[in-house]
């Protein structure tokens, strides 16, 4: 009967080692090296050029009519601003905005696409005594912006 508990023994052995072995993790390792170069530089967008208000003028417009005999006249005065800058030499510049200061605030004005250097519009006369300034805001493509100095009052 030894014969027999030998050769269980034996089965059991061989047995836990076939387990131990299966679900043993395989290990492996690897290792390599390369080398890099790596620059990273900062960017920015550069402004459009300073606006100009060469060009802005005023319009005095003399009116008259007859109604029932009765004459009547009067005069309107209008500004016709017209801004332009140099273009912003960054890659990628979609769009200008034009915003207008005044006061204690500021007002987008237009957005132009970036093909456009000058804009025109015209205001009741008022408007030149407020003293204006405007900045133009490039715009790009990667979502970075740069605001020009401020323009000079816009005056008749």
């Amino acid at each position: 009967m030894t014969w027999i508990i030998r050769r269980g023994l034996v089965l059991v052995a061989m047995a836990l080692t076939a387990v131990l072995a299966l679900g043993a993790p395989a290990q492996a390792a690897f290792s390599d090296t390369a080398a890099t170069r790596l620059t990273v530089g900062t960017l920015t967008v550069d402004a459009p050029g300073k606006p100009s208000t060469a060009g802005t003028r005023c319009m005095t417009t003399t009116w008259y009519y007859k109604v029932n005999g009765q004459v009547s006249s009067g005069t309107t005065t209008t500004l016709r601003a017209t801004i332009s800058w140099a273009a912003s030499t960054s890659p990628e510049v979609t769009s200008y905005v034009i915003t207008a200061y005044s006061g204690g605030g500021s007002t987008v004005v237009a957005e132009v696409p970036s093909t456009v250097l000058s804009v025109s519009d015209s205001f009741d006369a008022g408007s030149a005594g407020q003293n204006i300034n405007v900045t133009v805001t490039a715009r790009t493509a990667y979502g970075w912006t740069a605001e020009s100095p401020k323009s000079g009052a816009i005056k008749c």
